[in-house]
């Protein structure tokens, strides 16, 4: 017994030590706790850079743990707010029209986000990658094309004519939209688009996981297609074309007049008034 005791205590003492060690190494590789003056002071504190863009930019590529706050502007700036140690990391390149944005190298040792504070005059098109956020607001025009692939989440408030957003991944897309004429949806990811405002047509795709309320989205004529396993919810004033061949369940809302329906997956349609 005292045998066992002896032997007990020492893997105790072990354990102890190897968790004290542990903890020393993360501390020295930024991902344990720090003190407000770690923060205030030395490669952890906050810095900002403002770097070059042209009024031209109306397309944006972001990759990256980098989160995007995009405004409308008439004059164009680009701000970029990290760690001292992680400023240099986030890379902004500029191409004619386009802008990429993306962190360079492995940046797992950071305890702020890391952001980008982007004003254009005009936006077209907003790709996304990685798994940062972006909050994009004020932009109007003809045509806005919006892609969402990795695990970040946009959301976007402005006017367009022409929609077309696409969901590959396991973020979240939340649109709001100001009298739109026609918007296209694609659902292939796990990740939920949520969208409203007033529109004169919706065309969606589900192929996904994921699901779509599109319920606040007043649209005069809709058209959706469910292959996948996602849930629906749509707004159709006057008609509706269904193409049911997959298993997610769709509730139509706004009692159209003009139903077309066809039938083929396990998946249930409801209406709703």
């Amino acid at each position: 017994m005292k045998v066992l005791m002896r032997v007990g205590a020492g893997m105790l003492m072990l354990a102890v030590a190897l968790i004290g060690v542990s903890f020393g190494v993360l501390r020295a590789e930024g991902v344990g706790e720090y003190d407000i003056g770690d923060y205030n002071n030395g490669k952890h504190a906050l810095a900002s850079e403002t770097r070059k863009v042209d009024a031209g930019v109306s397309t944006i590529d972001l990759d990256g743990p980098v989160d995007l706050v995009l405004k409308q502007g008439s004059t164009p700036s680009l701000v970029v707010r990290a760690e001292q140690n992680m400023l240099a990391r986030v890379k902004t390149v500029q191409n004619g029209s386009s802008l990429r944005i993306d962190a360079e190298g492995h940046v797992f040792h950071f305890n702020r986000p890391m952001r980008v504070e982007l004003t254009l005059p005009s936006l077209q098109q907003l790709s996304m990658h990685g798994s940062g956020d972006s909050r994009v607001s004020g932009f109007s025009g003809d045509k806005l094309t919006l892609a969402l692939h990795g695990s970040g989440d946009i959301r976007f408030d402005g006017q367009y004519q022409h929609v077309n957003a696409g969901l590959f991944g396991s973020g979240d897309l939340d649109l709001k939209l100001l009298n739109a004429g026609d918007v296209a949806l694609d659902l292939q990811g796990s990740g939920d688009i949520s969208t409203s405002g007033q529109s004169k047509s919706l065309t969606a795709r589900v192929t996904g996981s994921g699901d779509l309320d599109a319920e606040k989205l007043l649209a005069d004529a809709v058209k959706i297609d469910v292959l996948g396993s996602g849930d629906s919810s749509v707004y159709a004033k006057q008609s509706i074309a269904v193409d049911l061949t997959g298993s997610g369940d769709i509730d139509v809302h706004g009692n159209p007049a003009q139903r077309q329906i066809n039938k083929l997956g396990s998946g249930d349609i409801s209406w709703e008034n």
